[in-house]
């Protein structure tokens, strides 16, 4: 069993940071401009780079059944992001962060 103990002078030195409403509250993570460019920048080579060069009568398929994904995932991640995940009663109190 662990146990964590914190001496007063820590948490007073201890960086308050504001707690995240969703997704949407600035700053933005590190990881989820990561994943926004990825998505992009997947979409963008998947539909110019690799549609182009198959069959002929492979590219509706090629083109339908990964923009129906991609939107899906899109919707998907928009509405995550929306989403407040924490109770109302955890929000007015500060978030501390630790070195």
């Amino acid at each position: 069993m662990c146990l964590f103990i914190f001496q007063m002078s820590d948490v007073e030195a201890a960086q308050y940071e504001p707690s995240r409403k969703n997704g949407w509250t600035l700053p933005l993570a590190k990881l989820q401009v990561l994943a926004w460019t990825v998505l992009v920048l997947l979409g963008v080579l998947h539909f110019t780079s690799l549609v182009p060069t198959l069959r002929t009568s492979w590219q509706p398929a090629a083109h339908i059944v990964p923009a129906l994904v991609l939107t899906f995932h899109l919707i998907v991640h928009l509405v995550t992001m929306t989403i407040d995940p924490s109770d109302n009663n955890v929000l007015p109190f500060p978030k501390i962060k630790f070195d």
